[in-house]
């Protein structure tokens, strides 16, 4: 998201330091660079300012050769054709003018749309210019931390504004359409799924939901868009468009959906704090922890990775009590790398399970007010350890599960 020869980063001022090391004992280096989000293709991914200042880097310390990678599983990622024409402009000359090339392309494909793509293209590289935002190739829409509601709502506002100004020129409109499907895309995975209730109508009186009427024309149209610019898949050997087509849609019923309530335990010795134990091992999916011996228990105040002494290859399991304050519909979410499942009662309320980076995945049941079996199932292989649960109920707004919410038994 930031030059590489001014970011404040850390890990980026050693590489250059590396790249500056190499150049004094070297006169032919080749550099191998990412420029997309491997985990979502589709996902809006600020870098396109960044592709002048680094290959004007690379050339200076005799960087000879220079692969940009990008998105190549599928064709129509994210703004994939303007990426490419970019990356090309500047490895045949490092010094071609990066807006001059940006606006070519942007008032040849597009015309006279091309003003309002630019102000989107402008306004999502100011947000991580202005507030340092940084993020690396496996973030996703979910979660990334530029992608707030307020810019998607400017975004939305621009992409609208390019659609009416070639609303005349079919041709170009399809263009128009087919770049503007990672905002749309962006939107759909913030709310499905993500922890969010904002697609549906909440009864928690009468345990009941709905999917608003918008969110479901918006999926509709994104997905037939998606298919005439024959985007296959949103991630490097992820998820397929028929896969992410039955995910959506499957989780977006046009009729009301009523569930049946769990009801609480009568528990009178339940004390703060929630079980854990952890366990060693390898694996590329949650393990039968009821074979495995945990090397550490304990009881612990909040779900979260401190329970843990170990940084990779190792799995957690959190076990006890979760109260609820009333009656109502109640939203689970977890972000974790690599994978995690949640189970209330005998329900699986969220299955975020496997090998990836950070990703975050919700789900919805209904619970009676009071103290309800929770088990939360984590497992991390390698790279970055994360974990973290959030909630939302009825007058209970979208935030981490607190300590105060969690309960075990003394000597069980």
């Amino acid at each position: 998201m930031h030059p590489l020869a001014t970011c404040d980063r850390e890990s980026n001022r050693a590489f250059v330091r590396d790249l500056q090391g190499w150049a004094k004992v070297a006169d032919r280096l080749w550099i191998w660079d990412y420029v997309t989000s491997f985990s979502d293709y589709l996902a809006p991914f600020p870098n396109l300012r960044v592709r002048d200042d680094n290959i004007r880097l690379f050339a200076k310390n005799h960087v000879t050769g220079i692969f940009e990678q990008d998105v190549y599983t599928t064709v129509n990622g994210e703004l994939s054709p303007l990426s490419g024409y970019l990356n090309a402009k500047l490895l045949w000359d490092p010094s071609y003018d990066e807006d001059r090339a940006i606006n070519e392309f942007l008032d040849g494909v597009y015309g006279q749309a091309a003003r309002p793509i630019r102000a989107y293209i402008d306004l999502i590289h100011d947000k991580v210019a202005n507030e340092n935002i940084h993020a690396n190739i496996g973030v996703q829409a979910r979660t990334a931390p530029y992608l707030t509601n307020r810019l998607l709502e400017k975004a939305t506002a621009l992409w609208d504004a390019a659609e009416k100004a070639v609303a005349d020129a079919p041709d170009t409109l399809a263009r128009v359409r087919i770049a503007r499907l990672p905002v749309e895309y962006a939107i759909l995975e913030r709310q499905r799924g993500a922890g969010g209730t904002s697609q549906f109508i909440i009864d928690h009186e009468h345990f009941r939901a709905r999917t608003r009427p918008g969110f479901f024309e918006r999926a509709t149209r994104f997905l037939e868009v998606a298919e005439r610019a024959g985007v296959t898949q949103f991630s490097e050997g992820g998820v397929t468009l028929d896969q992410f087509k039955k995910q959506l849609l499957g989780a977006m019923p046009e009729k009301d959906l009523t569930f049946t309530p769990l009801a609480p335990l009568r528990i009178d010795d339940a004390t703060p704090g929630i079980e854990y134990a952890c366990y060693e091992g390898t694996w590329d999916k949650l393990p039968d922890f009821d074979t495995l011996t945990p090397f550490k228990k304990g009881v612990a105040k909040t779900i979260g990775l401190d329970a843990s002494p170990r940084s990779r290859y190792f799995a957690l399991r959190f076990t006890g009590y979760l109260r609820v304050p009333r009656n109502g519909l109640y939203t689970f979410s977890i972000s974790s790398n690599d994978g995690s499942r949640l189970y209330i009662g005998s329900k699986l309320v969220v299955d975020n399970d496997g090998l990836h980076g950070l990703k975050k995945i919700g789900g919805f049941i209904a619970l009676q007010a009071g103290l309800h079996p929770i088990d939360l199932r984590y497992f991390q292989e390698g790279g970055s350890a994360q974990l973290a649960i959030h909630y939302e109920g009825p007058e209970i707004k979208e935030g981490p599960l607190p300590a105060s919410a969690l309960l075990h038994r003394p000597g069980t």
